[in-house]
């Protein structure tokens, strides 16, 4: 479970921004649950999200970036357990997402077989 903000929706995608200022963007639909924080006690516990400029388009913001990107588990193109990477984004088109992982080998991946990428 995260705790981040709904910074806004882009096609399909919910673009996030956790307490950091860190941006990144899930598939909105392989959400399976987002809940609200309906106790004032635990919204007041909340650190503040940052204020940040308002970013036209997610996938280029992220490019050259270091991210986190998790695919769907049926996916099995990434072959390193639970999913994880740490890799700095070439690209990321309607179709694909071009990565270089800290090794610099190149990785290419379906858009539609990304769960979520988030800058690190």
């Amino acid at each position: 479970m995260h705790c981040v903000a709904l910074v806004s929706i882009q096609k399909s995608y919910l673009i996030i921004m956790n307490d950091k200022g860190k941006l990144g963007f899930i598939d909105g639909y392989s959400v399976s649950a987002i809940s609200d924080f309906a106790d004032k006690k635990k919204q007041l516990k909340l650190l503040p999200i940052p204020s940040k400029k308002s970013i036209g388009d997610i996938r280029n913001y992220l490019v050259g970036k270091k991210c986190d990107v998790r695919l769907k588990q049926n996916n099995l193109r990434f072959n390193k357990p639970g999913g994880f990477y740490s890799v700095i984004i070439e690209s990321i088109s309607n179709d694909e997402v071009i990565v270089y992982d800290l090794n610099k080998c190149k990785h290419t991946s379906g858009l539609s077989d990304v769960l979520y990428i988030r800058e690190c």
